[in-house]
C-alpha cells in the first residue's frame, strides 16, 4: 500500500503543515496549502458503500479527528 494514499497519513501531513504555520515556527505561507492533503483525503477515499463525495459517513469524521488531534496537540506549547 502506498503510504501517501492513506487518508490518515494525509490528515497527519495536513495537521503538521497547519502547526508549522503558527508561531513559534511562523511559516505562515503554509496555511494556504495546509488543507489540500486533508481535503484530498476526504474527497478521494474509495469505499464499498459510497455515500456523498465517495466517502462513507463513518470514516470522514475519523479522518477529521486525526487532523484535529495533530493540529491541537501540535499547537499546545
Amino acid at each position: 500500500m502506498n503510504l501517501l494514499k492513506s487518508p490518515y497519513v494525509l490528515a497527519i501531513i495536513s495537521g503538521i503543515l497547519c502547526v508549522l504555520s503558527f508561531p513559534p515556527y511562523n511559516f505562515s505561507f503554509l496555511i494556504w496549502f495546509a488543507l489540500v492533503p486533508f481535503l484530498y483525503a476526504i474527497l478521494s477515499t474509495p469505499h464499498d458503500k459510497k455515500k456523498r463525495f465517495d466517502i462513507s459517513y463513518y470514516q470522514a469524521p475519523l479522518i477529521g479527528l486525526v487532523f484535529g488531534m495533530v493540529f491541537y496537540f501540535g499547537t499546545l506549547h
